[in-house]
């Protein structure tokens, strides 16, 4: 996936700094009720090289498993000062009851076909800062309506080599992460939200 083209030269590939991929299980697109996410999972790897879009895409394209899915994706490039590319996916695809297994396990498959399988330290437990700190930005990408400011950290509990991180939000509900950064590169984290009984 990053260095040699998969294609027709170095002019199809973009430098990107980050690929980012929300996966929702969702049980139908054709309501608003039933597009509300069952589970959902996000990753974040860091390729920082160059990348065939088109190929990332495709790749994107296999982690639903499935016939039945929605797949967006934005290109956000920022040049002001230094420079950035992220790549966001927001994959919808539908509810199988074993989000937990399969689409940790696709997600897992597409960053190593992203990062070419390379590792950039070697396996290590993940500290508490950098546990509360990859939960926090999950949290935000997961839940629009929060911003740091917004978070409050309330336990985090570190299991080598994964994390489970409790955020408090201003609204009062409660953001919980399960989280597994893999090679330094990779982080994936199942992310849900429960609101306080009226």
């Amino acid at each position: 996936m990053t260095g040699t083209p998969a294609h027709d030269g170095a002019d199809r590939l973009t430098h990107v700094d980050q690929v980012r991929v929300t996966y929702h299980e969702i049980r139908s697109p054709w309501s608003e009720e039933d597009r509300t996410p069952q589970h959902s999972l996000l990753l974040m790897v860091s390729p920082s090289g160059p990348v065939d879009l088109d190929e990332l895409r495709r790749l994107a394209e296999m982690i639903p498993g499935g016939p039945d899915y929605i797949l967006d994706q934005n290109v956000h490039h920022h040049s002001w000062g230094a420079d950035a590319t992220v790549v966001e996916f927001v994959v919808q695809a539908a509810a199988s009851g074993v989000i937990g297994s399969i689409g940790w396990e696709a997600l897992k498959s597409f960053a190593r076909a992203v990062t070419g399988g390379r590792k950039s330290e070697p396996p290590r437990p993940l500290e508490e800062s950098e546990a509360r700190g990859w939960a926090e930005q999950m949290a935000v990408r997961r839940f629009p309506d929060l911003v740091l400011d917004d978070l409050v950290v309330r336990r985090v509990e570190l299991r080598e080599p994964n994390a489970t991180v409790t955020l408090g939000c201003r609204d009062g509900s409660t953001v919980t992460v399960e989280l597994e950064i893999q090679d330094g590169l990779i982080a994936l984290g199942a992310v849900a939200r429960d609101y306080p009984s009226p």
